[in-house]
């Protein structure tokens, strides 16, 4: 395109228009047959940043016109795009949903799901190079993705189980895509069957830290605490949602035991106050005790 774009020309730039437009609408057509529109978005982006670098590039015309659509609108990562590289909120929490200030972060969401057709393991193994397959040490062939992030262990049996995803469409995303290479792979009848979110695992830190002996004992038969063992309370809530805590005395609080995002919210507001009555106080530096009458005497 760039080559043929050296004249600037209308009749050259309404033929890369409609050529762009041509690969787009392909390409969408081709996903979605696939059943993995959850991917479109990032790749409609990442082909028009590429095409904006290649028409940037020094001696190239300016086409801005070739950017305009949907394709070049910021697509946040499902699932991540509430906070930064460290995990804090990067937009303001509605205190009206969250009145504790506080946002769980989904880490991992895990989900199974079935191709419906017994695969060769081996021959997938050697046909793409984001797979991993040892047969003397795991059953199963483990698959990498990026975009989105997550991993897929597939079995012979046709069964396959998602890892590492931060949202349930990530997830189900991630399954469409091993469902797809399967099929690319010579496993024609290979469909995604039978998707279900299994469990979900998300974090967050409490502004103060907590005192967890204490708080072992106000929740009795809920809680399990042994310092010996292990540095962290677990509480398993009977209350609905029924979301199991991990709680560390410095405040770090994850969540686990649902298969709603939502539950993790729900559960934290409900455990929050709960959770502020045990925190501890740290008192500053005391001033030094007044010399005694003996003393100067």
């Amino acid at each position: 395109i760039a080559v043929m774009l050296a004249p600037t020309d209308g009749g050259s730039l309404s033929f890369a228009q409609a050529l762009i437009d041509a690969v787009v609408s392909g390409c969408t057509q081709a996903f979605e047959d696939e059943g993995m529109e959850a991917e479109l978005p990032i790749l409609q982006r990442l082909f028009l940043d590429k095409m904006a670098a290649t028409l940037n590039a020094p001696g190239a015309p300016e086409l801005p016109v070739l950017l305009e659509g949907e394709g070049g609108k910021d697509v946040p990562n499902a699932g991540a795009d509430d906070y930064d590289g460290e995990g804090t909120p990067v937009a303001p929490i509605d205190r009206a949903l969250h009145p504790s200030g506080i946002l769980p972060r989904v880490d991992n969401v895990m989900a199974n799901a079935n191709l419906g057709v017994e695969v060769e393991l081996e021959r997938i193994a050697h046909g793409a190079l984001n797979i991993v397959y040892e047969p003397t040490r795991h059953t199963a062939l483990s698959m990498y993705f990026l975009r989105p992030k997550g991993t897929v262990q597939l079995y012979a049996s046709g069964k396959l189980v998602c890892t590492g995803a931060r949202s349930e469409a990530d997830a189900r995303a991630i399954a469409h895509k091993c469902a797809a290479l399967v099929r690319r792979l010579g496993c024609e009848h290979a469909r995604l069957q039978a998707f279900k979110v299994t469990n979900m695992f998300a974090s967050c830190e409490l502004p103060f830290e907590v005192r967890l002996s204490h708080l072992a004992q106000a929740l009795g038969s809920e809680a399990e605490y042994n310092p010996e063992r292990a540095p962290k309370l677990t509480w398993r809530r009977r209350d609905q949602p029924a979301v199991v805590f991990e709680i560390s005395a410095k405040g770090h609080v994850g969540q686990s035991g649902t298969t709603r995002e939502a539950d993790f919210s729900t559960a934290l507001e409900a455990a929050f106050p709960t959770l502020r009555t045990y925190a501890l106080v740290r008192q500053g530096p005391q001033p030094p005790p007044a010399p005694s009458a003996v003393g100067q005497s």
